[in-house]
């Protein structure tokens, strides 16, 4: 299954993402701890896309595989480097631990320059990371 998002970017349009991913997985017959995690990632990939990029718009891609979900989220503007941070930053910091989080949870990153000009963050998460 494919499932796919053009989104205003605007942060109200977030909302959309997540009950379009979260559908989709329902109907594909995922499990529920990975139904939500879907949705976790999808309102952090997009909200972080929204603020950070350019443009206006933010594509948003779903994929189901046998062993995964695969989550993309392109914006215009320049890729960057996850940073790793620290445990006490993790704790006391109120923005910037989202990636971190899915990374906890068992979502495998990439952060990638998509021609042109444009970034790609993609969530993989195996469908055994919520159980």
């Amino acid at each position: 299954m494919e499932e796919r998002w053009r989104l205003e970017a605007r942060l109200d349009e977030v909302a959309i993402a997540r009950r379009g991913v979260r559908k989709a997985l329902t109907c594909a017959g995922v499990d529920a701890d990975l139904v939500a995690l879907g949705e976790l990632a999808t309102g952090e990939l997009v909200a972080n896309a929204m603020e950070h990029g350019r443009g206006s718009t933010v594509d948003v891609a779903l994929r189901t595989c046998p062993e995964s979900v695969v989550l993309a989220v392109t914006n215009e503007g320049a890729a960057f480097e996850r940073s790793f941070p620290t445990a006490a930053f993790l704790q006391d910091a109120e923005r910037g631990r989202g990636l971190a989080l899915l990374a906890a949870f068992g979502c495998d990153l990439l952060i990638a320059c998509t021609p042109p000009r444009h970034c790609t963050v993609t969530a993989r998460i195996p469908l055994h990371a919520a159980r």
